[in-house]
């Protein structure tokens, strides 16, 4: 079996080899992939991808979900 590693470079904002060049987006990546990693999620170049098209186009549907779940506070 092929070993696994997490490779994040915070001085060229990659994760798995997946460049950010938002700061923001970066930094909210790598802390949601290290957060899951700790649970046992060994993420691929196609997952980060995929983290960073929904950071791009966020699913309407699971946004109503959330909302529908955790409520939204309309004074925010």
């Amino acid at each position: 079996m092929e070993s696994w590693k997490l490779d994040i470079d915070r001085s060229k904002r990659t994760v798995q080899g997946v460049y950010f060049p938002n700061e923001f987006d970066f930094w909210a990546v790598e802390a949601a992939v290290v957060n899951n990693v700790i649970s046992g999620w060994q993420p691929t170049h196609q997952d980060i991808l995929d983290l960073k098209d929904s950071l791009a186009n966020p699913d309407p549907k699971m946004i109503a979900d959330f909302e529908e779940i955790f409520g939204v506070d309309s004074d925010e």
